[in-house]
């Protein structure tokens, strides 16, 4: 199966590792297995990966830290935030602190500001 088609899957089984081996039709040791052999890592760092990836994604794009943390399955805001953090190296909030002011200055300038992304995160 392609990337692509394993993170549609992830989504469909909401995240869950046990899940995605009932919806393939195998054992949980053999979807384990797979992830091990082929990405590297086990099922359960992928999917923290791409859930994480997705965060940052619909955060950078303006929606709530909280509701993108419990639309991806998080049950408490601040685990989220500390894997977010781990992650990408800077907190969800000052992801979506940055990205406001990012829209708010667009508003009153013709050329976006050039951001880097490491440099904020030093100062943060």
């Amino acid at each position: 199966m392609s990337d692509n088609t394993w993170e549609k899957l992830a989504v469909e089984a909401n995240y869950r590792p046990q899940e995605i081996a009932r919806l393939c039709k195998v054992s949980l040791r053999t979807v384990q297995r797979h992830f091990t052999r082929d990405f590297g890592k086990t099922i359960s760092e992928w999917l923290r990966t791409i859930r994480l990836h997705r965060a940052y994604l619909r955060i950078k794009q303006g929606e709530q830290v909280k509701v993108v943390a419990y639309d991806l399955g998080f049950k408490q805001l601040s685990h989220f935030s500390r894997a977010f953090k781990q992650e990408h190296g800077i907190p969800p909030s000052f992801l979506s602190r940055s990205t406001f002011k990012l829209v708010e200055r667009n508003a009153d300038a013709s050329t976006a500001p050039d951001v880097n992304s490491e440099e904020m995160a030093a100062n943060f």
